[in-house]
């Protein structure tokens, strides 16, 4: 399963996905450079269908905290349903300057439920929208 072997304690989710590949430092602060990639790692690991138990909780809260994501209450993903929408601002010049897609989970379950964005081509701006079918209801994975 996709996340096994990673903490489920928020910060040392964190250290442990920047320190990819070595052993993580948890002594050392995160740099201001090392956010986005943690960001983009947290992002892709909420996106897994199924975790260990504890750690998307524990990656949600994670994600919350990197500087440059915002939370946003009452987000709707492309089939209707309402949840906590996440999106990373990054610094000026970066290609989040403007902001990212925003990623919609389920209030309760923090299941990833689909992804809001918006692109710029030929002068027009398109919003573009993704959402991921809900489970049967005899799953409760």
């Amino acid at each position: 399963m996709r996340g096994e072997g990673l903490p489920t304690e928020p910060g040392k989710l964190t250290v442990t996905l920047r320190d990819r590949g070595g052993a993580p430092d948890f002594d050392r602060p995160t740099r201001a450079d090392e956010w986005p990639m943690v960001q983009f790692f947290l992002s892709g690991l909420l996106r897994a269908p199924a975790l260990p138990n504890g750690l998307r909780p524990a990656a949600f809260e994670a994600l919350a905290a990197v500087p440059g994501v915002k939370v946003l209450p009452e987000q709707t993903d492309a089939d209707g349903r309402t949840g906590i929408g996440i999106q990373y601002v990054g610094k000026p010049g970066t290609p989040w300057a403007d902001g990212g897609p925003v990623l919609v989970f389920d209030a309760r379950t923090y299941r990833y439920l689909g992804t809001r964005d918006e692109r710029t081509a030929g002068g027009r701006t398109y919003e573009q929208c993704s959402y991921v079918q809900p489970p049967p209801q005899w799953w409760t994975g």
